[in-house]
């Protein structure tokens, strides 16, 4: 169909407001006086309300948007058979092709390594740098904390940030440009921008597991393969890093205690 330069803007507003308003909302209420929200001061139930409103937020935007454009993922799954990549791993994944196996670990292996890539690139950084990313992601906090940031990661990304960026909103974009570069580029671009405030090893993780969600989800036609990658993308980076990180934190102490040193000081 032809682009609608309304619909168009309308399309942009939201990619923008995707990536400004969930980065907008948490310093405000990061900043705001308790009273605010009627709940006391202290950390937990401060960060219980914050991932609450994510969560509905997130599944306000994905009802809303599942409302408006959800009948459009059919004819954008379809015109993406066309593609020549794509069309070979759906044949190698229809029943009675005997492709079946190998095109599964192809796929769960593209899955395997952007998952373990946000490990790579952690590495990467110098031991200072290292360690205050990982405070920043968890070392400083609870298991109970955690275990509330990985709940609304699983529900607010996990979950709704596939329905938005790798079904919803690529069929819109495609439907209003009739690209199907632009439908799959520009949601993909949206999602790892909208990580912006991990900065860039943020935004470098969120595009390889938005690029093998992608994969998997233009491969299968099922959106709940490449919302499990996703799942498990971020258990492993708020719940399991942390405690590995920390498991090596102290074996380092333990082993300084041991030999009568004083721990190494990272940095």
């Amino acid at each position: 169909m032809p682009a609608d330069p309304y619909q168009l803007v309308l399309v942009g507003a939201l990619g923008v407001a995707l990536i400004v308003v969930p980065g907008l909302l948490h310093r405000m209420l990061e900043a705001a006086k308790p009273a605010l929200f009627a709940i006391a001061s202290e950390r937990m139930p401060r960060l219980v309300a914050r991932e609450t409103l994510t969560v509905l937020a997130s599944a306000v935007v994905v009802g809303g948007l599942l409302l408006v454009w959800g009948g459009l993922v059919p004819d954008y799954l379809e015109a993406a058979g066309k593609i020549a990549v794509v069309s070979w791993a759906r044949s190698a994944l229809a029943e009675g092709s005997g492709r079946q196996p190998g095109i599964v670990v192809l796929l769960a292996l593209t899955a395997v390594l952007a998952i373990l890539a946000q490990y790579v690139l952690f590495r990467a950084f110098g031991r200072r740098r290292r360690r205050m990313l990982a405070d920043r992601i968890g070392l400083t906090t609870g298991r109970a904390e955690r275990f509330v940031h990985a709940t609304s990661a699983i529900l607010a990304g996990g979950i709704g940030e596939e329905f938005i960026f790798r079904a919803v909103l690529p069929a819109a974009v495609y439907a209003f440009t009739g690209s199907l570069t632009v439908a799959i580029l520009a949601p993909w671009l949206l999602f790892a921008l909208a990580h912006i405030d991990q900065r860039w090893t943020g935004i470098t993780n969120a595009a390889l597991i938005g690029l093998a969600c992608t994969v998997v989800y233009l491969a299968t036609e099922r959106l709940e393969f490449a919302i499990a990658v996703h799942v498990v993308a971020n258990i492993l980076a708020v719940l399991v890093a942390p405690e590995v990180f920390l498991a090596l934190r102290r074996r380092t102490v333990r082993r300084a205690l041991r030999s009568g040193a004083p721990a190494h000081r990272e940095g």
